[in-house]
């Protein structure tokens, strides 16, 4: 299956058998902390919550590739397929963009960017983008399609994971839409989550 690929048979649906998150609202809660302070921990566990929630949840999470406790790399993974690709790498040559000691494949980044815009003609109650990074931020490279994304909102609730020294960029861009920061590693994630709910309107409601 392409990694962009939306397949509906991966995708949340409700006991009547519809896709659930009709009602959009466009929330953006921005995540943030430094490095490994559990951005995407909390992201990995909101996503499992919402499904069991029966949340029509998409977008995509940044995996840490780990050797000798030292991050050497990066996976995509594409949350409606489950696919994973190499996205960045300090220790291998890819074909995209550069920054710091990455390099970057541009074909995984082509085929997320194909995914996200696909993803702005659906209704989502959760979309989770980990992470908008200094490629987005500060290069016009990388996964440019989650502007125009974000600013479709044509999801109830948005979850960004974003480093610190990046979320003031991200209120210039994204202003009144972002509703809180949230920040990683300093409350476990559960306390994160119900915080996230609080502002998120993802509470209080029949599934």
């Amino acid at each position: 299956m392409p990694f962009g690929a939306l397949c509906p048979a991966v995708l949340c649906r409700n006991k009547d058998g519809f896709f659930v998150g009709m009602k959009q609202s466009g929330r953006i809660v921005l995540v943030t902390g430094g490095i490994n302070a559990g951005k995407t921990t909390f992201c990995q566990y909101t996503v499992r919550v919402a499904r069991q929630e029966g949340r029509y949840v998409a977008g995509l999470l940044s995996l840490g590739i780990w050797m000798d406790g030292q991050k050497v790399g990066v996976e995509l993974e594409n949350l409606t397929s489950g696919r994973r690709l190499p996205f960045a790498h300090c220790r291998e040559t890819f074909s995209g963009p550069t920054f710091g000691r990455f390099s970057f494949s541009q074909s995984t980044i082509d085929e997320a960017n194909r995914y996200l815009r696909a993803l702005r003609a659906l209704s989502l109650d959760l979309l989770v983008i980990d992470e908008i990074g200094p490629l987005e931020c500060m290069q016009g490279e990388g996964l440019q399609a989650v502007w125009p994304l974000l600013a479709a909102q044509s999801y109830r609730t948005a979850i960004v994971a974003v480093r610190p020294r990046l979320v003031p960029v991200l209120r210039d861009r994204l202003g009144k839409m972002i509703k809180s920061v949230l920040y990683a590693g300093q409350v476990a994630p559960q306390q994160l989550w119900a915080q996230c709910r609080r502002w998120a309107d993802l509470a209080g409601e029949e599934r």
